[in-house]
Protein backbone atom coordinates (compact mmCIF):
# COMPACT_ATOMS: atom_id res chain seq x y z
CA UNK A 1 0.00 0.00 0.00
CA UNK A 2 1.36 3.41 -0.94
CA UNK A 3 0.63 6.16 1.67
CA UNK A 4 -1.58 8.77 0.01
CA UNK A 5 0.58 11.74 1.09
CA UNK A 6 3.99 10.11 0.96
CA UNK A 7 5.90 10.41 -2.34
CA UNK A 8 7.93 7.64 -3.83
CA UNK A 9 11.41 7.51 -5.26
CA UNK A 10 10.99 7.00 -8.97
CA UNK A 11 13.59 5.42 -11.22
CA UNK A 12 13.35 4.62 -14.90
CA UNK A 13 14.73 1.48 -16.48
CA UNK A 14 14.85 1.75 -20.28
CA UNK A 15 15.94 -1.42 -22.00
CA UNK A 16 17.40 -1.47 -25.47
CA UNK A 17 18.47 -3.93 -28.16
CA UNK A 18 21.98 -3.60 -26.75
CA UNK A 19 20.63 -5.68 -23.89
CA UNK A 20 21.15 -3.25 -21.08
CA UNK A 21 18.90 -1.19 -18.82
CA UNK A 22 19.55 2.44 -17.93
CA UNK A 23 18.48 3.83 -14.56
CA UNK A 24 17.69 7.45 -13.71
CA UNK A 25 16.54 9.13 -10.49
CA UNK A 26 13.62 11.30 -11.50
CA UNK A 27 11.65 12.34 -8.38
CA UNK A 28 12.52 15.34 -6.23
CA UNK A 29 9.48 15.85 -4.00
CA UNK A 30 9.95 15.90 -0.22
CA UNK A 31 7.00 15.67 2.17
CA UNK A 32 7.03 17.59 5.46
CA UNK A 33 10.02 16.96 7.71
CA UNK A 34 11.17 13.79 5.95
CA UNK A 35 14.96 13.47 6.02
CA UNK A 36 16.28 13.91 2.48
CA UNK A 37 19.19 11.82 1.25
CA UNK A 38 21.01 10.91 -1.94
CA UNK A 39 21.32 7.59 -3.66
CA UNK A 40 25.03 6.92 -3.49
CA UNK A 41 25.14 4.80 -6.61
CA UNK A 42 23.29 2.30 -8.72
CA UNK A 43 24.87 -1.03 -9.54
CA UNK A 44 26.05 -2.19 -11.90
CA UNK A 45 27.59 1.16 -12.80
CA UNK A 46 26.98 3.39 -14.64
CA UNK A 47 23.32 2.62 -14.14
CA UNK A 48 22.92 -0.45 -16.37
CA UNK A 49 21.08 -3.65 -15.55
CA UNK A 50 21.76 -6.77 -17.58
CA UNK A 51 18.80 -7.95 -19.62
CA UNK A 52 18.98 -11.68 -19.22
CA UNK A 53 18.57 -14.49 -16.73
CA UNK A 54 20.71 -12.65 -14.14
CA UNK A 55 18.98 -9.28 -14.29
CA UNK A 56 19.47 -7.45 -11.00
CA UNK A 57 19.19 -3.87 -9.81
CA UNK A 58 21.07 -2.65 -6.73
CA UNK A 59 20.47 0.79 -5.23
CA UNK A 60 23.04 1.87 -2.64
CA UNK A 61 21.72 4.41 -0.11
CA UNK A 62 23.68 6.84 2.03
CA UNK A 63 21.90 5.49 5.12
CA UNK A 64 21.24 2.01 6.46
CA UNK A 65 17.78 0.46 6.17
CA UNK A 66 15.82 -0.97 9.09
CA UNK A 67 13.81 -3.65 7.30
CA UNK A 68 11.68 -4.56 10.33
CA UNK A 69 10.49 -0.97 10.76
CA UNK A 70 9.99 -0.28 7.06
CA UNK A 71 6.81 -0.88 5.01
CA UNK A 72 6.21 -4.36 3.68
CA UNK A 73 6.33 -3.15 0.08
CA UNK A 74 9.78 -1.61 -0.24
CA UNK A 75 9.88 -1.59 -4.01
CA UNK A 76 7.44 -1.89 -6.91
CA UNK A 77 8.36 -2.31 -10.59
CA UNK A 78 5.97 -1.56 -13.47
CA UNK A 79 6.28 -1.72 -17.25
CA UNK A 80 5.59 1.73 -18.65
CA UNK A 81 3.83 0.57 -21.82
CA UNK A 82 0.95 -1.04 -19.92
CA UNK A 83 1.75 -0.21 -16.24
CA UNK A 84 1.62 -3.90 -15.39
CA UNK A 85 3.41 -5.00 -12.23
CA UNK A 86 6.61 -6.97 -12.78
CA UNK A 87 7.14 -9.77 -10.26
CA UNK A 88 10.48 -9.98 -8.51
CA UNK A 89 12.34 -10.48 -5.25
CA UNK A 90 13.46 -7.59 -3.04
CA UNK A 91 16.16 -7.92 -0.41
CA UNK A 92 18.43 -5.71 1.67
CA UNK A 93 22.12 -6.54 1.38
CA UNK A 94 25.15 -5.69 3.47
CA UNK A 95 27.37 -3.38 1.50
CA UNK A 96 30.86 -4.70 0.82
CA UNK A 97 33.00 -1.66 1.62
CA UNK A 98 36.71 -0.81 1.37
CA UNK A 99 38.94 -0.18 4.41
CA UNK A 100 38.09 3.52 4.58
CA UNK A 101 34.36 2.74 4.61
CA UNK A 102 31.73 4.49 6.77
CA UNK A 103 31.05 3.08 10.26
CA UNK A 104 29.38 -0.27 10.78
CA UNK A 105 25.90 1.22 11.37
CA UNK A 106 25.84 2.13 7.67
CA UNK A 107 26.36 -1.46 6.57
CA UNK A 108 22.86 -2.50 5.47
CA UNK A 109 22.15 0.10 2.83
CA UNK A 110 21.76 -1.84 -0.42
CA UNK A 111 18.27 -2.47 -1.76
CA UNK A 112 18.46 -5.21 -4.43
CA UNK A 113 15.74 -6.40 -6.80
CA UNK A 114 15.79 -9.47 -9.04
CA UNK A 115 12.90 -10.02 -11.47
CA UNK A 116 11.08 -13.34 -11.57
CA UNK A 117 11.69 -13.38 -15.33
CA UNK A 118 14.40 -11.60 -17.36
CA UNK A 119 13.73 -8.00 -18.30
CA UNK A 120 12.66 -7.69 -21.93
CA UNK A 121 14.68 -5.75 -24.51
CA UNK A 122 13.10 -2.62 -26.04
CA UNK A 123 10.98 -1.99 -22.95
CA UNK A 124 10.92 0.71 -20.26
CA UNK A 125 10.28 0.10 -16.58
CA UNK A 126 9.39 2.33 -13.66
CA UNK A 127 10.85 1.47 -10.24
CA UNK A 128 9.18 2.91 -7.11
CA UNK A 129 10.80 2.78 -3.69
CA UNK A 130 8.56 3.49 -0.70
CA UNK A 131 9.41 6.91 0.73
CA UNK A 132 8.65 5.89 4.32
CA UNK A 133 11.56 3.45 4.56
CA UNK A 134 13.02 3.69 8.06
CA UNK A 135 16.73 4.13 8.64
CA UNK A 136 18.81 2.29 11.23
CA UNK A 137 18.57 5.35 13.50
CA UNK A 138 14.76 5.32 13.45
CA UNK A 139 14.34 8.23 11.03
CA UNK A 140 12.44 8.08 7.76
CA UNK A 141 14.76 8.21 4.81
CA UNK A 142 12.39 10.17 2.56
CA UNK A 143 13.24 10.85 -1.05
CA UNK A 144 16.37 12.03 -2.82
CA UNK A 145 16.98 15.72 -3.48
CA UNK A 146 19.75 15.07 -5.97
CA UNK A 147 21.15 12.67 -8.53
CA UNK A 148 23.63 9.89 -7.85
CA UNK A 149 26.61 12.27 -7.71
CA UNK A 150 24.86 14.84 -5.51
CA UNK A 151 24.13 17.38 -8.25
CA UNK A 152 20.71 18.87 -8.92
CA UNK A 153 18.34 16.95 -11.15
CA UNK A 154 18.26 18.10 -14.80
CA UNK A 155 15.15 20.13 -15.73
CA UNK A 156 14.04 17.40 -18.14
CA UNK A 157 13.17 15.22 -15.15
CA UNK A 158 10.68 17.72 -13.73
CA UNK A 159 7.96 15.99 -15.74
CA UNK A 160 8.48 12.82 -13.73
CA UNK A 161 8.05 14.65 -10.42
CA UNK A 162 4.72 16.35 -11.25
CA UNK A 163 1.61 14.16 -11.53
CA UNK A 164 -1.41 15.05 -13.67
CA UNK A 165 -4.53 16.73 -12.33
CA UNK A 166 -7.79 15.00 -11.49
CA UNK A 167 -10.24 13.95 -14.22
CA UNK A 168 -13.33 16.17 -14.39
CA UNK A 169 -17.08 15.54 -14.44
CA UNK A 170 -17.09 11.80 -13.73
CA UNK A 171 -20.61 10.61 -14.63
CA UNK A 172 -22.54 7.32 -14.65
CA UNK A 173 -24.20 6.14 -17.86
CA UNK A 174 -26.20 2.98 -18.50
CA UNK A 175 -26.12 0.11 -16.00
CA UNK A 176 -26.89 -3.61 -16.19
CA UNK A 177 -26.84 -6.37 -13.60
CA UNK A 178 -23.07 -6.64 -13.97
CA UNK A 179 -21.85 -3.40 -15.62
CA UNK A 180 -21.68 0.36 -15.20
CA UNK A 181 -20.77 2.78 -17.98
CA UNK A 182 -18.68 5.84 -17.05
CA UNK A 183 -17.57 9.04 -18.75
CA UNK A 184 -15.23 11.86 -17.63
CA UNK A 185 -13.35 14.89 -18.86
CA UNK A 186 -9.64 14.62 -19.56
CA UNK A 187 -7.09 15.37 -16.86
CA UNK A 188 -4.45 18.02 -17.52
CA UNK A 189 -0.71 17.36 -17.25
CA UNK A 190 2.16 19.77 -17.83
CA UNK A 191 4.20 17.34 -19.93
CA UNK A 192 2.00 14.45 -21.07
CA UNK A 193 -0.50 15.22 -23.88
CA UNK A 194 -4.12 14.32 -23.20
CA UNK A 195 -3.97 11.62 -25.87
CA UNK A 196 -1.22 9.83 -23.92
CA UNK A 197 -2.78 9.95 -20.44
CA UNK A 198 -4.25 6.67 -19.20
CA UNK A 199 -6.81 6.32 -16.42
CA UNK A 200 -7.30 3.92 -13.53
CA UNK A 201 -10.92 3.21 -12.57
CA UNK A 202 -11.62 2.16 -8.99
CA UNK A 203 -14.86 0.64 -7.69
CA UNK A 204 -15.72 -0.47 -4.15
CA UNK A 205 -18.88 -2.04 -2.80
CA UNK A 206 -17.87 -1.28 0.79
CA UNK A 207 -16.26 1.54 2.70
CA UNK A 208 -12.51 2.05 2.50
CA UNK A 209 -9.89 4.07 0.69
CA UNK A 210 -9.41 3.39 -3.01
CA UNK A 211 -5.64 3.24 -2.45
CA UNK A 212 -6.13 0.06 -0.47
CA UNK A 213 -7.47 -1.90 -3.43
CA UNK A 214 -6.20 -2.45 -6.99
CA UNK A 215 -7.79 -0.60 -9.88
CA UNK A 216 -10.77 -2.34 -11.45
CA UNK A 217 -9.37 -1.48 -14.88
CA UNK A 218 -6.80 0.67 -16.67
CA UNK A 219 -7.90 2.37 -19.87
CA UNK A 220 -6.05 2.82 -23.16
CA UNK A 221 -4.30 6.21 -23.58
CA UNK A 222 -6.61 9.17 -24.13
CA UNK A 223 -9.81 7.41 -23.04
CA UNK A 224 -12.76 9.45 -21.78
CA UNK A 225 -15.05 6.54 -21.00
CA UNK A 226 -14.93 3.04 -19.54
CA UNK A 227 -17.13 0.06 -18.88
CA UNK A 228 -16.91 -1.62 -15.49
CA UNK A 229 -18.10 -5.19 -15.88
CA UNK A 230 -18.25 -8.47 -13.96
CA UNK A 231 -19.85 -6.62 -11.05
CA UNK A 232 -22.22 -8.13 -8.50
CA UNK A 233 -25.96 -7.77 -9.19
CA UNK A 234 -28.09 -5.46 -7.01
CA UNK A 235 -25.03 -3.80 -5.46
CA UNK A 236 -24.21 -0.16 -4.75
CA UNK A 237 -20.70 0.84 -5.88
CA UNK A 238 -18.59 3.89 -5.08
CA UNK A 239 -16.45 4.79 -8.09
CA UNK A 240 -13.52 7.13 -8.69
CA UNK A 241 -11.01 7.69 -11.49
CA UNK A 242 -7.43 8.99 -11.51
CA UNK A 243 -5.01 9.83 -14.31
CA UNK A 244 -1.53 8.41 -14.94
CA UNK A 245 1.02 10.37 -16.98
CA UNK A 246 3.49 8.92 -19.47
CA UNK A 247 5.84 7.66 -16.74
CA UNK A 248 3.11 6.32 -14.45
CA UNK A 249 2.80 9.19 -11.97
CA UNK A 250 -0.74 8.95 -10.49
CA UNK A 251 -2.79 12.12 -10.05
CA UNK A 252 -5.48 12.76 -7.42
CA UNK A 253 -8.77 10.90 -7.47
CA UNK A 254 -11.82 12.43 -9.08
CA UNK A 255 -14.86 13.16 -6.90
CA UNK A 256 -16.62 9.90 -6.08
CA UNK A 257 -19.85 8.87 -7.80
CA UNK A 258 -22.28 6.13 -6.81
CA UNK A 259 -24.18 3.66 -8.98
CA UNK A 260 -26.19 0.48 -8.42
CA UNK A 261 -26.31 -2.59 -10.64
CA UNK A 262 -29.62 -4.22 -11.55
CA UNK A 263 -30.87 -7.31 -9.74
CA UNK A 264 -31.18 -9.75 -12.65
CA UNK A 265 -28.63 -12.61 -12.72
CA UNK A 266 -27.19 -13.46 -16.17
CA UNK A 267 -25.91 -17.04 -16.51
CA UNK A 268 -26.18 -17.57 -20.30
CA UNK A 269 -23.04 -17.06 -22.45
CA UNK A 270 -23.15 -15.07 -25.68
CA UNK A 271 -23.66 -16.82 -29.01
CA UNK A 272 -20.50 -16.35 -31.03
CA UNK A 273 -19.10 -18.46 -33.90
CA UNK A 274 -15.54 -17.17 -33.50
CA UNK A 275 -13.09 -15.00 -35.40
CA UNK A 276 -13.54 -14.45 -39.13
CA UNK A 277 -10.09 -13.18 -40.14
CA UNK A 278 -6.46 -13.31 -38.97
CA UNK A 279 -3.83 -11.44 -40.99
CA UNK A 280 -0.19 -10.47 -40.49
CA UNK A 281 0.52 -6.74 -40.21
CA UNK A 282 4.24 -6.77 -39.49
CA UNK A 283 7.00 -9.03 -38.12
CA UNK A 284 5.57 -8.50 -34.62
CA UNK A 285 1.84 -8.00 -35.21
CA UNK A 286 -1.26 -9.92 -36.25
CA UNK A 287 -4.76 -8.49 -36.57
CA UNK A 288 -7.77 -10.64 -35.74
CA UNK A 289 -11.33 -9.61 -36.66
CA UNK A 290 -14.84 -10.89 -35.89
CA UNK A 291 -18.55 -10.09 -36.19
CA UNK A 292 -20.70 -9.05 -33.23
CA UNK A 293 -21.72 -11.75 -30.80
CA UNK A 294 -25.35 -11.97 -29.61
CA UNK A 295 -26.25 -12.05 -25.90
CA UNK A 296 -29.62 -12.48 -24.21
CA UNK A 297 -28.99 -9.61 -21.75
CA UNK A 298 -26.15 -7.36 -22.94
CA UNK A 299 -26.22 -5.29 -26.11
CA UNK A 300 -23.35 -5.72 -28.60
CA UNK A 301 -21.50 -2.52 -27.49
CA UNK A 302 -21.11 -4.01 -23.99
CA UNK A 303 -19.50 -7.30 -25.04
CA UNK A 304 -15.76 -7.85 -24.80
CA UNK A 305 -13.71 -10.44 -26.66
CA UNK A 306 -10.87 -12.52 -25.21
CA UNK A 307 -8.20 -13.32 -27.80
CA UNK A 308 -6.14 -16.42 -26.98
CA UNK A 309 -2.81 -16.96 -28.72
CA UNK A 310 -0.74 -20.15 -28.94
CA UNK A 311 2.45 -21.24 -30.69
CA UNK A 312 0.93 -24.67 -31.39
CA UNK A 313 -2.48 -25.68 -32.69
CA UNK A 314 -4.79 -26.32 -29.74
CA UNK A 315 -2.32 -24.83 -27.25
CA UNK A 316 -4.50 -21.95 -26.02
CA UNK A 317 -4.80 -21.59 -22.24
CA UNK A 318 -8.47 -20.75 -21.69
CA UNK A 319 -8.09 -20.82 -17.90
CA UNK A 320 -5.13 -18.44 -17.70
CA UNK A 321 -5.24 -14.68 -17.04
CA UNK A 322 -6.38 -12.46 -19.89
CA UNK A 323 -4.65 -9.07 -20.00
CA UNK A 324 -3.92 -6.31 -22.48
CA UNK A 325 -0.15 -6.62 -22.05
CA UNK A 326 2.09 -6.98 -25.13
CA UNK A 327 3.68 -10.42 -25.25
CA UNK A 328 0.88 -12.11 -23.33
CA UNK A 329 -0.97 -15.14 -24.64
CA UNK A 330 -4.42 -13.71 -23.99
CA UNK A 331 -5.61 -10.20 -24.78
CA UNK A 332 -8.97 -8.59 -23.98
CA UNK A 333 -10.63 -6.18 -26.40
CA UNK A 334 -12.40 -2.94 -25.58
CA UNK A 335 -16.21 -3.25 -25.25
CA UNK A 336 -17.96 -3.52 -28.61
CA UNK A 337 -14.74 -3.93 -30.60
CA UNK A 338 -14.66 -5.98 -33.81
CA UNK A 339 -10.90 -6.40 -34.13
CA UNK A 340 -7.72 -6.44 -32.08
CA UNK A 341 -4.04 -6.12 -32.94
CA UNK A 342 -1.86 -8.75 -31.28
CA UNK A 343 1.62 -7.28 -30.85
CA UNK A 344 4.88 -8.31 -29.20
CA UNK A 345 5.18 -11.44 -31.37
CA UNK A 346 8.19 -13.07 -33.04
CA UNK A 347 9.03 -12.43 -36.70
CA UNK A 348 8.17 -15.09 -39.30
CA UNK A 349 6.49 -17.37 -36.78
CA UNK A 350 3.11 -19.06 -36.97
CA UNK A 351 0.53 -18.42 -34.24
CA UNK A 352 -2.86 -20.03 -33.63
CA UNK A 353 -5.63 -17.75 -32.36
CA UNK A 354 -9.03 -18.36 -30.79
CA UNK A 355 -11.50 -15.57 -29.93
CA UNK A 356 -14.27 -16.01 -27.34
CA UNK A 357 -17.01 -13.45 -26.59
CA UNK A 358 -17.64 -12.43 -22.97
CA UNK A 359 -20.68 -10.65 -21.53
CA UNK A 360 -20.58 -8.21 -18.63
CA UNK A 361 -21.29 -11.01 -16.14
CA UNK A 362 -18.18 -12.90 -17.26
CA UNK A 363 -19.98 -15.64 -19.23
CA UNK A 364 -17.85 -16.74 -22.21
CA UNK A 365 -18.98 -18.21 -25.50
CA UNK A 366 -18.13 -21.88 -25.97
CA UNK A 367 -17.47 -22.29 -29.71
CA UNK A 368 -13.74 -22.74 -30.33
CA UNK A 369 -12.77 -21.72 -33.86
CA UNK A 370 -9.02 -21.63 -34.44
CA UNK A 371 -7.30 -19.49 -37.09
CA UNK A 372 -3.58 -19.49 -37.92
CA UNK A 373 -1.29 -16.88 -39.47
CA UNK A 374 2.43 -16.26 -39.80
CA UNK A 375 4.07 -12.94 -38.93
CA UNK A 376 6.04 -11.20 -41.66
CA UNK A 377 9.74 -11.40 -42.42
CA UNK A 378 11.65 -8.52 -40.83
CA UNK A 379 13.93 -6.50 -43.10
CA UNK A 380 15.84 -5.07 -40.13
CA UNK A 381 16.48 -8.31 -38.24
CA UNK A 382 16.45 -10.95 -41.00
CA UNK A 383 17.17 -9.52 -44.46
CA UNK A 384 19.64 -6.73 -43.68
CA UNK A 385 21.98 -9.02 -41.67
CA UNK A 386 22.22 -11.30 -44.73
CA UNK A 387 23.20 -8.38 -46.95
CA UNK A 388 25.77 -7.01 -44.48
CA UNK A 389 27.24 -10.27 -43.18
CA UNK A 390 31.05 -9.83 -43.52
CA UNK A 391 31.41 -13.53 -44.30
CA UNK A 392 28.69 -13.68 -46.96
CA UNK A 393 27.88 -10.08 -47.94
CA UNK A 394 29.74 -7.30 -49.70
CA UNK A 395 28.84 -4.12 -47.82
CA UNK A 396 31.81 -4.14 -45.42
CA UNK A 397 34.31 -3.74 -48.23
CA UNK A 398 35.25 -0.10 -48.78
CA UNK A 399 34.91 -0.53 -52.55
CA UNK A 400 31.59 -2.37 -52.52
CA UNK A 401 27.92 -1.56 -51.96
CA UNK A 402 28.15 0.85 -49.04
CA UNK A 403 28.86 4.46 -48.15
CA UNK A 404 28.26 7.66 -50.11
CA UNK A 405 29.73 6.31 -53.38
CA UNK A 406 28.78 2.61 -53.53
CA UNK A 407 29.82 0.45 -56.47
CA UNK A 408 27.27 0.61 -59.30
CA UNK A 409 25.31 3.13 -57.19
CA UNK A 410 23.96 0.18 -55.18
CA UNK A 411 23.90 0.68 -51.40
CA UNK A 412 22.88 -2.43 -49.46
CA UNK A 413 23.19 -0.86 -46.01
CA UNK A 414 19.58 0.35 -45.83
CA UNK A 415 16.07 -0.43 -47.02
CA UNK A 416 16.02 2.74 -49.14
CA UNK A 417 19.25 1.69 -50.87
CA UNK A 418 17.92 -1.77 -51.62
CA UNK A 419 14.66 -0.41 -53.03
CA UNK A 420 16.51 2.16 -55.18
CA UNK A 421 18.79 -0.50 -56.63
CA UNK A 422 21.87 0.12 -58.77
CA UNK A 423 23.13 0.33 -62.35
CA UNK A 424 24.06 -2.83 -64.25
CA UNK A 425 27.70 -2.84 -65.42
CA UNK A 426 26.75 -4.97 -68.45
CA UNK A 427 23.74 -2.97 -69.72
CA UNK A 428 24.09 0.45 -68.12
CA UNK A 429 20.43 0.38 -67.00
CA UNK A 430 18.92 0.18 -63.51
CA UNK A 431 17.18 -3.19 -63.22
CA UNK A 432 14.66 -3.63 -60.37
CA UNK A 433 16.72 -5.01 -57.50
CA UNK A 434 13.47 -6.16 -55.89
CA UNK A 435 9.96 -6.44 -57.33
CA UNK A 436 7.74 -6.04 -54.25
CA UNK A 437 4.95 -8.60 -54.02
CA UNK A 438 6.04 -10.94 -56.80
CA UNK A 439 5.15 -14.57 -56.10
CA UNK A 440 7.90 -17.02 -55.26
CA UNK A 441 8.84 -19.17 -58.24
CA UNK A 442 11.38 -19.84 -60.99
CA UNK A 443 10.45 -16.70 -62.91
CA UNK A 444 11.09 -14.11 -60.18
CA UNK A 445 12.29 -10.83 -61.71
CA UNK A 446 14.01 -9.34 -58.64
CA UNK A 447 17.61 -8.70 -59.79
CA UNK A 448 19.05 -9.42 -56.33
CA UNK A 449 17.92 -13.04 -56.76
CA UNK A 450 19.14 -13.19 -60.36
CA UNK A 451 22.66 -12.24 -59.23
CA UNK A 452 22.88 -14.31 -56.03
CA UNK A 453 21.05 -17.59 -56.73
CA UNK A 454 23.68 -20.22 -57.54
CA UNK A 455 21.02 -22.39 -59.21
CA UNK A 456 20.28 -19.71 -61.83
CA UNK A 457 22.06 -21.09 -64.91
CA UNK A 458 20.85 -18.31 -67.20
CA UNK A 459 22.96 -15.57 -65.59
CA UNK A 460 26.24 -14.67 -67.27
CA UNK A 461 28.86 -12.80 -65.25
CA UNK A 462 30.29 -12.80 -61.71
CA UNK A 463 28.02 -14.26 -59.06
CA UNK A 464 27.33 -12.19 -55.95
CA UNK A 465 28.60 -11.87 -53.30
CA UNK A 466 31.81 -11.35 -55.24
CA UNK A 467 34.71 -13.54 -54.18
CA UNK A 468 32.71 -15.33 -51.50
CA UNK A 469 30.70 -18.52 -51.36
CA UNK A 470 27.13 -18.34 -52.64
CA UNK A 471 24.25 -17.51 -50.32
CA UNK A 472 22.79 -20.60 -48.71
CA UNK A 473 19.34 -21.64 -49.99
CA UNK A 474 17.73 -20.86 -46.63
CA UNK A 475 19.08 -17.28 -46.80
CA UNK A 476 17.76 -16.85 -50.31
CA UNK A 477 14.40 -18.15 -49.13
CA UNK A 478 14.25 -15.42 -46.46
CA UNK A 479 14.85 -12.75 -49.13
CA UNK A 480 12.26 -14.33 -51.42
CA UNK A 481 9.61 -14.39 -48.69
CA UNK A 482 10.37 -10.76 -47.80
CA UNK A 483 9.92 -9.76 -51.45
CA UNK A 484 6.70 -11.76 -51.74
CA UNK A 485 5.31 -9.97 -48.66
CA UNK A 486 5.87 -6.60 -50.32
CA UNK A 487 9.55 -5.84 -49.54
CA UNK A 488 8.43 -3.78 -46.54
CA UNK A 489 10.61 -1.54 -44.38
CA UNK A 490 9.99 -3.35 -41.12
Amino acid sequence: MRPSLVPTITLLLATSFACDTRVHVVSTRVDGDVVAFTIERIEPAPGRVEVGPRSVLRIVFTRSIDVAASPATLLVVRRLDDLALVAGTVRVETLTTPIDAPPAELADRVLAWTPAEPLAPDRSYRVEIAADITGAGGDRLGVPRATNDGTSLPPVYEAFANPPGAPGRLAVGATTSASIELTWEAAVDGETPSAEIVYEVFARAEKGAFDESPAALTTPPGAGRALLDRLAPATLYRIAVRALDSVGNPGPFSPTVKASTESIVDVEPPEFPGATELVALSPRELRVAWEDAVDDVDAAPLLRYDVFVAVDSGGQDFDGPCLAAPGGFCRTSEPGANELTIDGLVAESTFWVVVLARDTSGNRSTTVRELAATTLVSFATQVLPILTDPARGCTLSTSCHRGDRPRDELNLESWAGVIRGGISQRTGVRPPLVVPGEPIGNGMQSYILWRTDATNLEFEGPRMPLGRSALAPERLDVIKRWIQEGALEN
